[in-house]
């Protein structure tokens, strides 16, 4: 598995469209996935596509900071956010999401960060448990306008 950090955003919002018009319930605004719906929520932000076989499986955003979610105190940590991660419907159930989070933990690793942190629906009982299980650790239940309810967790960078 191969993770690849983009120059601009184009292909990833092109893959992550595929990813949530292939849901029964779609988990992001048509809106929300645009240039400009990206520009709207995060300041900056990093895309990054994952790879097996030189096939396209998943994606995901990373910021160094998060004042949608997270607190001014918070965002003062060393802290990587992580937002969108998908991976494509042909390669559901296969164990991706928990491989590519674990390569996030080995990036945030070598780039000295202390925290990982995500949010997630907070009726989202799936991922929330898949979370869980990789030592996501729950923070605070968050109210979002755009979002709904959620869920803050965090992991700590070892």
């Amino acid at each position: 598995m191969e993770i690849v950090k983009l120059a601009s955003p184009e292909s990833f919002l092109n893959y992550i469209k595929i990813k949530n018009d292939s849901l029964p319930q779609k988990m992001w605004s048509d809106e929300s996935l645009t240039i400009q719906g990206l520009k709207e929520v995060y300041d900056t932000y990093e895309t990054y596509l994952v790879y097996e076989d030189e096939h396209v499986i998943g994606g995901f955003l990373l910021l160094e900071k998060d004042y949608s979610y997270w607190t001014p105190e918070e965002n003062q940590d060393n802290a990587y956010y992580i937002h969108k991660l998908f991976v494509l419907p042909q390669f559901n159930g296969r164990g991706y999401a928990g491989k590519i989070m674990v390569k996030i933990k080995e990036y945030a690793k070598l780039e000295h960060k202390d925290y990982l942190r995500l949010d997630c629906r907070r009726h989202n009982e799936k991922l929330n448990h898949l979370y869980e299980s990789l030592d996501f650790q729950f923070k605070r239940e968050f109210d979002s306008n755009f979002s709904g309810e959620m869920n803050l967790r965090e992991y700590k960078v070892k």
